[in-house]
């Protein structure tokens, strides 16, 4: 006969990655499907965990991190233990040779196992709708990023335009004094008639 190991308050929510008021408060949610030590410990008592309480709140922690809500988790949980204690049921009926019992067991177990691929095609369907808007996020900054620069673009365009526009003017300026400088100098008649 092997004896239970049992792990403390603080233990478990170590284990798990939670706080202790989490921990509390999973407790007292989950009661029905945890051990009475767990549960409902005696007066003046510590609550303790078995194995089986950690397996439980693991699996509850990660149906919380997929984003179900406590209610669902409780229908699921409900759900498997009635899974169960039918199986139970059914394996005794089973022994007592009733078929069309193993045929409903059969049915059950087909719609579990249907229940479950429905479950893992919703979860699925969220990372993918994840990615998509993480993309669809992903594309609006580097939208927002890319019409960033190309008002940059364009304001640099424009200076370099005004910046040209002045070279040019202050260009033709000198170019018209050199030529009246130029008419100034010619000596002679050529000069004259160039004045």
């Amino acid at each position: 006969m092997s004896q239970t190991h049992y792990r403390t308050t603080k233990e478990v929510s170590e284990l798990l990655g939670i706080s202790p008021s989490t921990l509390r408060s999973w407790t007292q949610r989950f009661a029905e499907f945890l051990s009475p030590e767990a549960a409902n410990p005696p007066p003046k008592k510590r609550r303790r965990y078995t194995d089986e309480d950690i397996a439980l709140l693991m699996e509850v922690k990660g149906l919380r991190q997929q984003g179900f809500g406590y209610n669902y988790i409780l229908w699921r949980l409900r759900t498997l233990q009635g899974k169960k204690e039918g199986e139970k049921a059914l394996v005794e009926a089973q022994d007592k040779g009733a078929p069309v019992v193993a045929a409903l067991a059969d049915v059950l177990h087909s719609v579990a196992t249907g229940q479950s691929v429905l479950l893992n095609s919703q979860q699925v369907t969220r990372e993918l709708l994840g990615t998509i808007l993480q993309d669809n996020f992903n594309l609006k900054e580097e939208n927002t990023r890319l019409r960033d620069r190309m008002l940059q673009l364009e304001r640099d365009l424009f200076e370099l335009r005004r910046e040209s526009e002045a070279r040019r003017a202050a260009l033709e300026e000198r170019i018209h004094k050199l030529e009246e400088e130029l008419a100034q100098r010619r000596p002679g008649c050529l000069g004259f008639l160039l004045r």
